[in-house]
């Protein structure tokens, strides 16, 4: 059994695409992942399942068009993988401005060069970024909100969904909770053997 982070996109944004976390908790219980867990109401999920990472990927967002109504994109990634993640930030030894930030677009494939440009790290006054495999680095010096996007980074926005630094690092803890809870889940059940 393996440790998942959902991640979907554009949910509880200006009122759009509402979802309450405690039922989307029940929802994907029911549907039969284990050991759920959010956090906060941009739509980051753990939780354990038995599954390849597509079948979850559609497991996750078939339960959600069917309890909210809604068709999400739903960005998937392994405890490991989030996990390897972090360990290859390239600002980890950067100390930050008081206006900058770094951010993680997460994707569900890696970007074609086609979008791309063949180009996967850039810098600029605005934003550095570094494409690595299906995850984009960034670096925002002046700011998110008012900043402007070089366009190979606008084009892979639509694709992706986005978390600022803190989240991912609390994504990891929400894993480890996961994790935790999953094995105690797995031990108790052998222990107490089938039901009959």
């Amino acid at each position: 059994m393996a440790v998942y982070i959902a991640l979907l996109r554009g949910i509880n944004v200006g009122g759009h695409n509402k979802i309450q976390m405690a039922k989307l908790r029940e929802t994907l219980q029911a549907a039969g992942l284990e050991a759920v867990r959010t956090y906060i109401q941009s739509g980051n999920i753990a939780f354990a399942a038995a599954a390849s990472e597509e079948q979850v990927r559609e497991l996750v967002a078939r339960a959600i068009a069917s309890d909210f109504g809604l068709q999400l994109e739903v960005v998937l990634r392994t405890a490991a993988e989030l996990e390897a993640l972090i360990a290859a930030n390239p600002y980890a030894d950067r100390e930050l401005g008081e206006r900058e930030s770094v951010q993680v677009c997460f994707l569900n494939a890696a970007p074609e060069e086609a979008l791309t440009g063949g180009v996967t790290d850039y810098e600029s006054e605005v934003v550095d970024y570094r494409i690595v495999g299906r995850d984009i680095y960034q670096l925002y010096h002046q700011g998110l909100r008012d900043a402007k996007l070089p366009p190979a980074l606008n084009k892979l926005w639509k694709r992706a969904t986005m978390r600022n630094w803190r989240t991912v690092l609390k994504l990891r803890e929400l894993a480890e909770q996961t994790a935790r809870e999953a094995g105690e889940c797995t031990t108790n059940a052998t222990r107490t053997g089938p039901s009959v």
